[in-house]
């Protein structure tokens, strides 16, 4: 046992040399009184008895204690044999080990003593051997003495005449055991100088693991604090992904309302669309109600040129009547160049359309195409590895079959064969084992090829199913593509009959415009001719061919306002194609974002999760470290707990110890 082992046995060792110093002084005072009972005189007889007195009660005291240090013994004894059974033969009674002879006499007496008090610092188990040694070697001093004293106090007669002898002796005795107590004291010094140095190890010791501790303890309390740190700042983190979470989702509904509201501007714009195409029915109603109206001006011309022949005397009426139709006329021709550039502006539109269609047609058309291509080469990259599959198949149930024919062979041999019928020998026992046996390598490539077949019929159920779906595949596009193509080539068809007849109508309508020229044209040469006959009615005339000429530049001016007219309109039709395109970019965008939300939002629920669960995880690290700090600054606790007890035990003790050395010197004081 260390000296360290338990906290008792220094308490104890202390405790024993303090009761063996309190023995030690009284069995020198007791050799003292024995020694001056020797040259004592024969006139000195009440002061001997005294002394012996004295010395009795010396003894006695001395026996207690000697009981009391026994009984110690026997306990310190008790508890060695409870912590090792080991230590029982160590243990043995102190007067087994040693012979009474060894401790007759104080200077053979002390060399044993050294040597107990030098080994006190190998361990409590030798200090407890050194203690009971000491007791049995105070025992055997204190029977030497009291037989001593007895034999003084026999001799004390005879000793009166052999006084100078004997106070020799006595001298010579006394310079040797002081000798021999200085040389104990020197050794008991030492031994106490050693274990004080231990015991001032210990608490350095105890100071360095206190100190450890608390350092374990201010690194567990900063673990903890940043633990805490880590879960607040997890905490920030959830909170701002809840944040960005519903801004996206802000976001999306943004989108959803600019989405909704692209639909109702393109739903605006098909029924704008709509209207339109309902404006040129109504336009075409009136072109033809027009051209009806310009055939029966066309018959009213006619009409007024014969009445103008016919009535050249009633001119001025004609005259009235004339600017009246011409003004009518103006006011249609008008009307009608309106109907014709509004009609421009929709042949212009149905153009613009049917090109956007072709070109959708194209591209489709082209995707179509591309995603056939894909799925022919898919289709036939599917069958080559199919068929290089069953090429692999076909090799490996080859193979199989051939091993398996090998194995039968080998198997026929090998029972045929006259050595298979010796197999029973010890020196073919050795070979008959899994390995060698045919049974099992036909098992084995059995169940290899059973193995194989279910991996190669799966692969190739697989393929299958990849060839189903892309043919599925191919025939839903091929289905839409027709679709799609009949539908385009109706519209298509439907445009081309629209601008046909659209084409018509311009043509009519220019014919009509021409032919009122010719009619202008007409009516100048005629009233050239009149003036030239009526030479008296020149100054209207001029006034009318003024105002002819004065249509004619305003009918210029129109047509130029038309060609204006059909450019803005063409600017119209290209700022709604590219209104179409927006708005079909806007959707796409739209449908992106949706998908790319609903991924994010995807993410970032699993990435919440994933923070939760993580959260969750860190929580029951700290949980567990709390729980771990907890049960460190219990136990810190209890040890402190532990070692204050053992301090006021201690304290107690050397108390107790302190007051009865106390009253033992006084006791020995009064005695003395």
């Amino acid at each position: 046992m260390e000296l360290a082992g338990s906290h008792g046995d220094p308490e104890n060792i202390e405790q024993m040399e303090e009761t063996k110093r309190d023995i030690e002084h009284k069995v020198g005072k007791i050799l003292k009184l024995i020694q001056n009972n020797g040259p004592a005189k024969k006139g000195k007889i009440p002061e001997d008895s005294k002394k012996r007195s004295a010395l009795i009660e010396l003894v006695e005291d001395f026996h207690e204690q000697y009981q009391s240090l026994y009984a110690q013994c026997d306990y310190l004894r008790a508890e060695l044999g409870k912590k090792g059974p080991g230590r029982k033969e160590k243990e043995s009674s102190p007067s087994s080990s040693f012979s009474d002879s060894e401790y007759y006499s104080p200077d053979i007496g002390g060399s044993p003593m050294i040597d107990i008090l030098l080994e006190t610092s190998d361990g409590t188990a030798g200090e407890l051997d050194s203690a009971n040694l000491e007791v049995s070697g105070l025992k055997h001093r204190l029977a030497s003495a009291t037989s001593e004293n007895e034999a003084l106090h026999a001799k004390y007669s005879a000793a009166l005449q052999a006084a100078d002898n004997v106070n020799k002796q006595n001298r010579e005795l006394f310079s040797s055991y002081e000798a021999s107590k200085r040389k104990e004291a020197s050794a008991q010094a030492k031994g106490l100088k050693n274990r004080i140095n231990n015991l001032q190890k210990e608490l350095d010791s105890l100071r360095c693991e206190k100190s450890q501790l608390e350092a374990q303890l201010n690194m567990k309390t900063k673990e903890v604090a940043e633990n805490l740190l880590r879960t607040e700042t997890l905490e920030g983190e959830i909170a701002r992904k809840a944040i960005t979470e519903q801004e996206l989702l802000k976001e999306k509904e943004t989108f959803h309302a600019h989405r909704k509201d692209l639909e109702l501007e393109a739903d605006s714009i098909r029924n704008q669309k709509n209207r339109l195409e309902e404006l040129i029915r109504s336009k075409n109603q009136e072109t033809d109600q027009l051209r009806q109206e310009g055939e029966r001006m066309h018959a009213r011309i006619f009409e007024l040129e014969g009445i103008l022949l016919d009535r050249g005397n009633s001119f001025s009426p004609c005259q009235k009547e004339f600017e009246s139709r011409e003004n009518e006329a103006t006011t249609q021709i008008m009307a009608l160049k309106s109907q014709v550039f509004s009609l421009q502006q929709d042949l212009d539109s149905l153009l613009s359309e049917k090109s956007l269609l072709e070109t959708q047609n194209e591209r489709l058309r082209r995707d179509v195409m591309q995603i056939q291509f894909q799925m022919e080469n898919e289709v036939q990259n599917l069958t080559s590895e199919i068929e290089e599959q069953q090429k692999i198949l076909k090799d490996k149930e080859d193979t199989i079959k051939r091993l398996t024919e090998e194995t039968k062979v080998v198997r026929h041999r090998s029972l045929d064969s006259p050595k298979y019928r010796s197999v029973d020998s010890p020196k073919y026992r050795s070979l008959d084992s899994p390995r060698t046996n045919p049974q099992s390598l036909e098992r084995k490539i059995e169940e290899l090829a059973g193995s194989f077949h279910m991996k190669m019929e799966n692969h190739i159920r697989i393929l299958y199913q990849r060839i189903l779906v892309a043919e599925q595949i191919h025939a839903e596009t091929k289905d839409s593509y027709k679709k799609m193509k009949d539908r385009l080539d109706q519209e298509n068809i439907e445009l081309i009959e629209k601008t046909t007849a659209f084409e018509a109508e311009f043509r009519k309508i220019r014919e009509m415009l021409l032919e009122t020229g010719e009619i202008f044209s007409g009516a100048e040469t005629a009233l050239k001719k009149f003036y030239e006959d009526n030479e008296n009615l020149s100054d209207p005339i001029g006034r009318i061919s003024n105002e002819l000429q004065f249509a004619k530049r305003w009918i210029t001016e129109t047509k130029d306002e038309i060609k204006k007219l059909k450019h803005n309109v063409d600017s119209l039709t290209v700022q709604l194609n590219g209104k179409e395109e927006k708005e079909f970019l806007l959707r796409e965008k739209v449908w992106k974002l949706e998908a790319t939300l609903s991924k994010e939002g995807g993410e970032k629920l699993n990435s919440v999760s994933q923070l939760e669960r993580k959260v969750v995880y860190l929580e029951q690290q700290v949980k567990q470290k709390e729980d771990i700090l907890l049960g460190v600054s219990e136990e810190k606790r209890e040890a402190i707990r532990q070692l204050c007890m053992m301090v006021d035990y201690h304290r107690g003790r050397y108390d107790h110890l302190r007051e009865a050395i106390s009253k033992k010197t006084v006791h020995i004081r009064r005695m003395a």
